[in-house]
């Protein structure tokens, strides 16, 4: 006990070298991991290498822990079923890019996006209850089906684009250079038994790329990325089985499978564009959209005559720090510009304004509206004109009062000038924000669109006093057409005969029958027994329809296949009735009433009265 108290330390040094001496080593678990070497022998070339490493790359450690946590599949089902089939994946796939110069376009961006987008989908998957419209004893049942097709559709719906866009040479020591086809195996597959293989990526020819080969792709590979015990799995569920082929042949765009997997994607993508990796593939030859529509910007407003600004009639205004340029005006002055000055760069054509509003939002070039997170804007612009008491120059006079309504982008002056000295001055006014567009606004833009008007007001579908005033003829013009389209269209029916479709499964289709009123139908004397002029084929439809119990089996002979239109009237009147007694007895059965009594001749009975009026508004097949 002396030796352990003399042991002791005293003083603050001393503990301290107490407490390093009794510290635990690390544990070389712990370890940082041992940096991967990826280039090749040569520039631009990268090594070819297996799947742990590539996850290592990426890296997808943590996400991988996330996904078997979700799917709430025991450990060695998520390695058997869903973490080999993402090592085959990650082998076919490598460091190959997911785009050319658009979103994850670095080195291992395809990786990283269907790894983004694997986990977000069963994230997704877990807020939703598949099969649709299913009851919940199926939906709890087929729970680890459904999450297999999540995950698979999730996983494989990029494995084309090594196929159609991309362009992959390959070569090993020994072997010459020769381009990789990837319906023959993965590169690590090929370099089995081999030194140095190594990979170069290029890219298709726009002009070039087979899109409609992802379908065929797909299912192709689904056999060889997909563990036996899971396509085993699946095809006990032969529902289950079909919605995974349909979604990866193409053929399911809205189902909610689809949507799952649509909304990780779009996820990853806006991720990617606002904080990811800006590096491209030397072998790019592409340039990324946004960077050609920002040149076409700043370049039409260093210039000042393309995008005049501040008045009325201009394609923006300077206002609270932003620029806030008309949507359309600006969509189709930058898509001059671009086909006049890079003629060689493809470009969404007239008709997909939406895809450059896209565009400029995914990258941060715009600030969204705060009320719908799109990028229009519904703002009224109020110009004031010159201030009082200023001396008016011919500028000035120019812009004169004016409120326009317009649908517009906000762009943040620093997103268009590198300088803030370059800023234009702000506006004479203020544009008040709304959040939405009215009915109005948007009628009076279709007006201005379809009058066609070559000014420049009249262009971005401005409504301004000046303009109107300047063409009368033509604001006249657009009125009367505006109150010829407004005028309701005239019936084509009575209300009280709504034009209803007939089944789909008559192979004959009726034309439609205007029933009689229920008065007359109620007048209507017992038919006649039919005459020996009906043919055959009638008497058995008329009987069919008297014994079928089913309303919805009803059929109707067509006008044309019955030679004589009084032998079709009697006929209709027949099984009018016999439609109304059918009912009748329904109803007391249902109800148990008991059968009305007799009345004498003058007495107008009320039951048959009710049942006429009843059918006289059901739907012409049923007369």
């Amino acid at each position: 006990m002396a030796a352990n108290r003399q042991a002791r330390p005293t003083g603050w040094r001393g503990w301290a070298a107490w407490l390093l001496r009794r510290r635990p080593a690390p544990d070389p678990a712990l370890k940082p991991p041992v940096p991967i070497a990826v280039a090749g022998t040569q520039q631009d070339w990268l090594r070819v290498l297996p799947a742990d490493a590539l996850l290592q790359v990426v890296p997808a450690h943590k996400a991988i822990t996330e996904m078997g946590r979700i799917s709430r599949f025991s450990n060695p089902v998520f390695e058997r079923d869903c973490l080999e089939p993402l090592r085959r994946y990650a082998e076919f796939v490598q460091l190959m890019p997911a785009s050319e110069a658009h979103h994850h376009a670095h080195a291992g961006g395809l990786l990283a996006h269907t790894i983004e987008m694997v986990l977000a989908s069963l994230h997704g998957r877990v807020g939703h209850l598949l099969p649709e419209n299913a009851r919940i004893e199926t939906i709890d049942a087929q729970r680890d089906e459904w999450t297999l097709v999540v995950f698979y559709a999730a996983l494989l719906h990029d494995i084309a684009k090594p196929l159609t866009d991309l362009r992959i040479t390959w070569r090993a020591k020994n072997l010459e250079a020769v381009r990789w086809m990837p319906l023959a195996g993965s590169l690590v597959d090929l370099a089995q038994g081999r030194v140095q293989a190594e990979y170069l990526v290029a890219f298709t020819a726009k002009a070039e790329r087979d899109y409609s080969a992802h379908s065929r792709t797909s299912l192709l590979l689904l056999q060889r990325m997909a563990s036996p015990t899971a396509l085993a799995i699946l095809a006990r569920q032969p529902s289950v089985f079909e919605a995974l082929n349909r979604y990866l042949a193409g053929q399911d765009k809205d189902s909610l499978l689809a949507q799952i997997v649509r909304h990780a994607d779009k996820a990853s993508v806006q991720r990617a564009l606002a904080s990811g990796s800006r590096a491209r593939f030397a072998t790019a030859q592409s340039v990324p959209l946004v960077d050609l529509l920002m040149q076409a910007l700043k370049t039409m407003l260093r210039n000042g005559t393309a995008l005049p600004l501040n008045r009325s009639g201009a394609a923006g205004w300077v206002h609270d720090g932003a620029l806030w340029l008309v949507a359309k005006r600006a969509a189709d002055a930058t898509r001059e510009w671009i086909n006049k000055h890079e003629p060689d760069e493809t470009v969404p054509g007239e008709t997909k304004h939406d895809r450059l509003f896209d565009t400029w939002q995914e990258y941060g070039c715009i600030v969204p509206n705060p009320y719908t997170g799109q990028a229009i804007w519904y703002v009224t612009v109020h110009g004031r004109g010159t201030e009082a008491g200023q001396n008016q120059d011919a500028e000035e006079l120019e812009q004169g009062a004016y409120d326009h309504s317009l649908s517009v982008l906000r762009f943040p002056l620093e997103k268009l000038f590198d300088d803030p000295n370059q800023y234009p001055p702000p506006m004479l006014g203020t544009i008040e924000v709304h959040d939405k567009r009215s009915k109005k606004e948007a009628a009076e833009e279709q007006e201005e669109s379809e009058a066609d008007d070559q000014s420049e007001g009249a262009t971005d579908g401005v409504q301004n006093s000046a303009a109107a005033q300047a063409a009368p003829v033509r604001r006249a013009d657009v009125q009367a057409r505006a109150q010829k389209a407004s005028k309701p269209a005239p019936p084509s029916a009575p209300p009280s005969a709504p034009a209803i479709r007939a089944p789909t499964f008559f192979i004959n289709k009726p034309k439609p029958v205007t029933p009689a009123p229920a008065a007359k139908l109620a007048s209507v004397p017992a038919p006649k027994p039919a005459p020996a002029t009906v043919s055959a084929v009638s008497k058995t439809a008329a009987a069919a329809v008297v014994e079928d119990d089913d309303d919805d089996a009803a059929y109707l002979l067509d006008p044309e296949d019955c030679a004589d239109p009084q032998t079709l009237k009697r006929e209709r009147e027949q099984r009018l009735l016999a439609k109304t007694a059918k009912q009748a007895r329904k109803v007391r059965a249902q109800t148990g009433t008991a059968p009305a009594p007799a009345m004498p001749a003058t007495t107008q009975p009320t039951r048959p009265i009710v049942a006429a009026a009843n059918v006289a508004q059901a739907p012409h097949w049923m007369v």
